[in-house]
């Protein structure tokens, strides 16, 4: 009993973008692999917009994911 995943392709681009934005920051913050973060000042600019914007983007992605689900929910009840 396999999952038809192409049926649910915006669904599960909607939660890989919330796993990469919950991730990817952090990421940049724990190594210096990219060479980004070259001062201390720097790092805690970094941290400061991930704790601000990471979870206003991760609320804008449900909410799209919700209002996407809900638009297809109707679609399904009229056909």
């Amino acid at each position: 009993m396999l999952i038809d995943f192409s049926k649910y392709k915006f669904e599960v681009l909607i939660v890989t973008a919330i796993f990469l934005v919950i991730l990817v920051p952090y990421l940049l913050i724990a190594t210096s692999l990219f060479g980004y973060v070259t001062s201390e000042t720097k790092l805690k600019e970094i941290e400061t917009i991930t704790q601000q914007l990471t979870p206003l983007v991760i609320g804008l992605l449900c909410a799209l994911l919700v209002y996407h689900s809900i638009k297809k929910n109707k679609e399904n009840k009229q056909s």
